[in-house]
């Protein structure tokens, strides 16, 4: 009997668990438009700030180089736009994140450099068709797509495509 006892407590538990996922679950940020998509912008900030950690770079929102810094505003504000698509826990997206928060904020006020986190804006993966993480998006002033590369992208690459768009750090 006490065995019968212990299998129902656990099957209760279980239920309770599934619930509470399935809440956290419809409660999370999603993404139902092309309007406004949140992007995690890395920029400012002085020198020792390069200087931290991969994953408190992630971990934490910030504010971007512009105002308002979402994908579609930084789309539209006439700067090139590097936007590099994927995950706080990619451990290439974690490699490239002092890269980007560099080349952020050498480009404040010339172009818009972004991190966006797929599992926060899931939608955003299909609407660019992102088969792999780090995927670089650059767009031109105009937020015309010109260039897209899957990988680890390095700061002389990031350079030298800024540079084609007229842009220099």
């Amino acid at each position: 009997m006490k065995a019968k006892g212990w299998i129902v407590l656990l099957v209760i538990l279980a239920l309770v668990s599934v619930l509470a996922v399935k809440e956290n679950f419809k409660s999370a940020p999603r993404m139902d438009s092309g309007a406004n998509e949140p992007a995690l912008a890395i920029s400012g900030g002085d020198d020792g700030e390069a200087a931290r950690t991969a994953a408190s770079l992630f971990a934490e929102q910030r504010e971007g180089p512009l105002p308002g810094s979402a994908l579609a505003e930084c789309l539209q504000n006439g700067f090139p736009t590097m936007a590099d698509f994927g995950l706080g826990t990619c451990e290439t997206c974690k490699q490239m994140a002092p890269v980007l928060h560099q080349a952020a904020i050498d480009y404040v006020g010339k172009a818009n450099v972004l991190f966006i986190e797929l599992d926060k804006y899931p939608n955003l993966a299909h609407q660019y068709g992102i088969a792999m993480m780090p995927t670089e998006i650059f767009f031109d002033g105009s937020g015309k797509e010109v260039y897209r590369r899957m990988g680890y992208m390095g700061r002389e690459e990031i350079d030298s495509r800024m540079a084609e768009a007229g842009v220099k750090p």
